[in-house]
């Protein structure tokens, strides 16, 4: 009857934890090369290595490498963009924030109209994010900036630490809690730069999650993996630690109850 009662208990201290588990990744794509999908061959029609999302792309997006170092490129120095379908109502038993992460090796440029983008929007071909993205990021390679974006509106801006070399991979993600309209973090290899920008006007609902090349240099652009995970919120880590402690702290009060040391 203890040993029952102590493991009840237990679990009280892990519900309060559950909001700090990792999210689950429901699209995810590392362009490996495979006996269908040809070094090459157009992205465009193939379909994410997890959560079987069918590709919708401009022809300039092509795959390369091989069967454990995929990855993709614009073939030409043209602009274009990459789309797979998301909703949010799809996946709400997982929650209701997504997280976009994209790594990515960006070329070295001196031109100032050149950038990479990705977000969560409404076009299903990635096309400008300007005007259908509900949330994006933009990074420009030749000033070493970054810019998150709702459609045509900025929300934040900043300039990349000298610690991140743009022209090898990073990883970069925003997760966005749709049911807020709110943009609750970006990072770069897992550090925060900003986040809490809750968007105003009218959105609609997310359909397509995407990337989008403005005139990338075409030798020097390597997209290495592609990952969209839903979650319920995240609090931040020293919550997380907080909640911890405390559903402990209740766990350790109650074992103090008569009921228990009476059982001793």
């Amino acid at each position: 009857m203890k040993n029952h009662l102590f493991a009840t208990f237990c679990l009280i201290a892990l519900a309060t934890f559950a909001p700090c588990l990792s999210a689950a990744v429901v699209i995810k794509d590392t362009f490996a090369i495979t006996d269908t999908r040809l070094a090459g061959s157009t992205l465009s029609g193939s379909t994410t290595e997890i959560g079987n999302a069918t590709w919708n792309a401009t022809s300039i997006w092509k795959l390369a490498g091989d069967a454990t170092n995929g990855y993709l490129y614009p073939d030409t120095s043209s602009t274009g963009g990459a789309a797979v379908p998301f909703r949010f109502s799809d996946h709400t038993a997982l929650g209701s924030v997504a997280t976009l992460s994209v790594t990515a090796a960006l070329p070295s440029t001196t031109d100032a109209a050149r950038y990479f983008s990705f977000g969560l929007g409404v076009h299903n071909q990635g096309s400008n994010p300007s005007g259908n993205a509900n949330v994006w990021v933009r990074i420009y390679m030749a000033t070493n900036t970054w810019q998150l974006r709702s459609r045509g509106n900025e929300l934040a801006s900043g300039t990349f630490d000298g610690s991140i070399n743009l022209t090898g991979n990073n990883t970069f993600s925003f997760s966005y809690d749709e049911s807020q309209k709110t943009v609750t973090d970006f990072s770069v290899n897992g550090t925060s730069l900003t986040g809490n920008h809750t968007i105003t006007g009218t959105l609609s609902s997310v359909t397509y999650a995407s990337l989008y090349s403005n005139f990338l240099n075409v030798a020097s652009t390597k997209i290495d993996t592609f990952t969209v995970s839903v979650t319920s919120a995240i609090p931040e880590p020293r919550t997380c630690a907080l909640l911890l402690g405390l559903g402990l702290l209740l766990t350790a009060g109650i074992r103090k109850l008569p009921v228990f040391r009476n059982r001793r």
